[in-house]
């Protein structure tokens, strides 16, 4: 298995996030580097194994100023090119710095513009599809093999520290999470097969939206 140094982007989101963002945004060399092509979206591409374009792997801490709960999705352009709207797969940094949530994911601007700008009704539309997009994605043995060996969870407890709308809504869309916990992160090649444990799944989930979209 190639080196992909994922490691090295979880420890800045860990260990340096809390404190820069406290610094100056415009310049900002840690946020250059989750959002930049060459630098953690290429580790996660490398990680992925896969150099095929369909997957777009994007990076955010904010536009002008920092956000409560940065991200770095990878994106099947199939599906979505948005993290707003559409299904992927994300990593969620907890607004505390203390966990990096990777997950399945829904983008919540549209499911909240659906529902009139209402929080409440978002989040209750965004936790039953999720439970739909679980459902469905039981009848894929390798999901069930994953929350089979316990480091994944298909649940609504995901818990991003925020108390903000928009990390409210990460809540209530995440279908699947593993959580790391700063200080216990597993070896690289855990990281690399988590993430491609859970591509796996995501394809799984394109192949049975590309069904109901006939």
């Amino acid at each position: 298995m190639s080196r992909s140094e994922l490691r090295k982007v979880f420890d800045k989101f860990l260990n340096e996030y809390v404190i820069e963002k406290n610094n100056d945004f415009k310049g900002n060399v840690l946020a250059a580097f989750i959002r930049g092509n060459c630098c953690a979206p290429q580790i996660v591409r490398n990680a992925i194994g896969s150099t095929d374009e369909v997957y777009k792997i994007k990076g955010s801490v904010g536009q002008s100023t920092w956000v409560g709960v940065p991200w770095l999705a990878v994106m099947n352009t199939e599906i979505t090119e948005s993290a707003q709207r559409g299904v992927y797969v994300v990593y969620l940094l907890s607004e505390d710095g203390n966990t990096l949530y990777l997950t399945l994911n829904q983008g919540g601007k549209d499911v909240k513009e659906s529902v009139g700008n209402k929080q409440i009704e978002a989040e209750k539309k965004l936790r039953k599809r999720a439970s739909e997009f679980r459902e469905m994605l039981e009848r894929a043995p390798e999901f069930r093999e994953m929350l089979d060996n316990k480091d994944f969870h298909s649940d609504d407890n995901i818990d991003l520290r925020t108390k903000g709308d928009l990390g409210r809504l990460y809540e209530a869309g995440t279908i699947f999470y593993r959580e790391y916990k700063k200080g216990k992160i597993p070896d690289e090649e855990r990281l690399q097969k988590d993430l491609q444990d859970t591509v796996k799944i995501y394809e799984h989930y394109k192949m049975e939206f590309k069904k109901n979209c006939k």
